[in-house]
């Protein structure tokens, strides 16, 4: 993860554990996902191929996933303009949401 972007999900990853939640970051922000700034090298047929939540924390699809997983070595200013973006968003969604169980749930246990 890139460094501008590791300190500004910090306070995020330390309540939710990396999971990202882009839509509830994007929508307390009132903004939508086309606002994220992009990577000329990550557009597919004019389309933005970049996937936010490994840019961002950990995608659960890992290799099954559809969109691009770059490496943290961004362009400048792409990672201070998308924190810029969900900033807002981040912060809210750290104050109101309810964040993961301190302890993670073991396979097979109901709880």
């Amino acid at each position: 993860m890139h460094p501008t972007i590791r300190i500004c999900m910090q306070p995020y990853h330390q309540k939710f554990w990396g999971r990202v939640m882009l839509t509830k970051i994007l929508s307390a922000a009132n903004k939508h996902i086309l606002v994220l700034p992009s990577l000329n090298s990550r557009m597919k047929n004019g389309k933005n191929n970049l996937c936010y939540l490994n840019v961002l924390g950990h995608c659960g699809q890992g290799d099954q996933c559809i969109f691009a997983h770059p490496q943290a070595n961004f362009p400048d200013k792409f990672p201070e303009e998308l924190c810029r973006v969900v900033s807002a968003g981040l912060d809210y969604v750290v104050r109101n949401e309810s964040g993961m169980p301190s302890q993670p749930r073991k396979p097979g246990r109901r709880g």
